[in-house]
């Protein structure tokens, strides 16, 4: 006598883990994919107009005029129009609301301009610079970034690793009265494997020059 099949039952939980190993891969080569992407814009980070530049992760120090000259290439490349600091209005409405993430090259190469431009000209004291901010936007990319962008769709690796649960933030508050020290906090907001939140926060003092 021939064996008598599975219930069906089983067979339809065999299908949906199959199609759901199927998407997984899709969403992990889309991911890798826009990542790739992401990777290919210069980043800048002009602190003191003498910032540090990097692709594909390595950082370097450069001059503020080659991180200028960076910025600019990068923006002609990425089709950004270099003669035109975008707002921060217009920058919001480039970062993904389902990964927290900014995806395009043009998109990219505007949020550098502004980073650039922002560091040769804001004039701002520390007292002004008081209060609690929310990650928008960071000008190079890591596994971090890469994974975010898989993770957001529910792949079944996001229920085997660390993901983010929410976008980081940074709070600014003055310190010991008469003097120039402002304590600052930036916290990070995980889920551990995959069901348990936790929180990563790192404290410390920042000293206004001005």
């Amino acid at each position: 006598a021939l064996p008598s099949p599975p219930p069906r039952w089983i067979v339809n939980i065999f299908l949906v883990a199959l199609i759901y190993l199927v998407y997984s891969a899709v969403v992990g080569a889309y991911a890798a994919r826009v990542y790739e992407e992401m990777d290919s814009v210069p980043s800048v980070l002009p602190l003191r107009l003498e910032g540090d530049v990097g692709v594909g992760g390595r950082m370097k120090r450069i001059s503020s005029s080659k991180a200028a000259k960076i910025i600019s290439e990068a923006a002609v490349s990425a089709q950004v129009d270099v003669t035109s600091v975008p707002t921060v209005a217009q920058l919001r409405k480039t970062i993904s609301p389902i990964t927290n993430l900014v995806h395009s090259r043009s998109d990219r190469g505007r949020w550098n301009m502004w980073i650039l431009a922002e560091a040769k000209t804001s004039q701002d004291s520390m007292d002004e610079l008081e209060g609690r901010y929310t990650f928008a936007y960071r000008s190079y990319v890591n596994f971090e970034e890469k994974n975010a962008l898989a993770y957001s769709f529910y792949p079944i690796q996001r229920f085997f690793a660390i993901s983010t649960r929410r976008v980081g933030t940074m709070t600014i508050n003055s310190g010991r009265s008469n003097t120039n020290e402002f304590n600052v906090s930036i916290s990070d907001f995980f889920w551990m494997k995959p069901f348990v939140p936790a929180t990563i926060t790192w404290r410390g003092v920042l000293q206004s020059t001005r």
